[in-house]
């Protein structure tokens, strides 16, 4: 059974996510939307994602972490806190380090008097899903060289699937 949660808050010019379970696909579009309209906003500063209690992340889910810190160009500070080794290995792998930075001191948790699930509704659609996955291994291309090989296959699939495919485009 997957339980997984993100959930965000704001305080002041700081945003809080948390992410409880496993950062999947499922909770992707919700991250990625809502973190489409931060990055609209002039009045946030920094993005905080706390690991505390994640268990692991999927490709989908680093990769969108990516395209958010592409998209900052360090205009926010991007901050990763209660990342213990597991979690460093695999957003190092990928490259996703290289546009987040960890808080290496532990981060006890806030006080959330505004938490909010981002992920109120699943993803149906399924071109939206295929946007997400295909944007996300992009990014992860994009971000390092050495995740070509590892996802070249993924995009080609899915931009393939998307081009031959015309009830799953979106309008």
């Amino acid at each position: 059974m997957d339980n997984a949660q993100l959930l965000v808050a704001e305080q002041g010019p700081l945003i809080l996510f948390q992410l409880h379970g496993r950062g999947t696909l499922k909770l992707c579009q919700e991250f990625s939307l809502y973190c489409d309209d931060m990055l609209a906003r002039d009045d946030i500063k920094s993005v905080m994602l706390d690991l505390a209690n994640c268990t692991s992340m999927d490709s989908t889910f680093m990769g969108i972490m990516v395209k958010i810190g592409i998209r900052a160009k360090g205009r926010l500070a991007l901050l990763v806190v209660n990342a213990d080794d597991s979690h460093h290995e695999l957003l190092d792998g990928v490259g996703v380090s290289r546009v987040w930075k960890y808080v290496d001191a532990p981060v006890p948790n806030p006080s959330w008097a505004t938490l909010a699930a981002a992920t109120a509704g699943a993803v149906k659609n399924m071109a939206a899903k295929s946007q997400i996955i295909l944007e996300a291994h992009q990014a992860l291309m994009a971000i390092d060289p050495a995740n070509i090989p590892k996802f070249q296959n993924v995009v080609d699939m899915i931009a393939n699937e998307t081009n031959s495919n015309p009830s799953s485009r979106s309008n």
